[in-house]
């Protein structure tokens, strides 16, 4: 019982944080993203995972150059 309650802490993390410099769409998983902006890339959309899967989660956006 104790092992099916804790198996989700097992997995491995694909990714520590993004670091998008284009539009990206953050999936379920993704909790912290650094964007760097500035004049040179121009505008960029970052699109939040859907809310149904997300529910409950917490997410960081830092923003850089901005």
């Amino acid at each position: 019982m104790l092992e099916d309650r804790f198996a989700h802490h097992d997995k491995v993390v694909v990714d520590k944080y993004l670091d998008p410099a284009a539009d990206v769409q953050m999936a379920v998983w993704d909790y912290v993203v650094r964007p760097t902006a500035s004049g040179a890339s121009g505008p960029w959309t970052l699109t939040l995972p859907p809310v149904a899967e997300a529910k409950g989660r917490w997410y960081t956006i830092i923003c850089r150059n901005a």
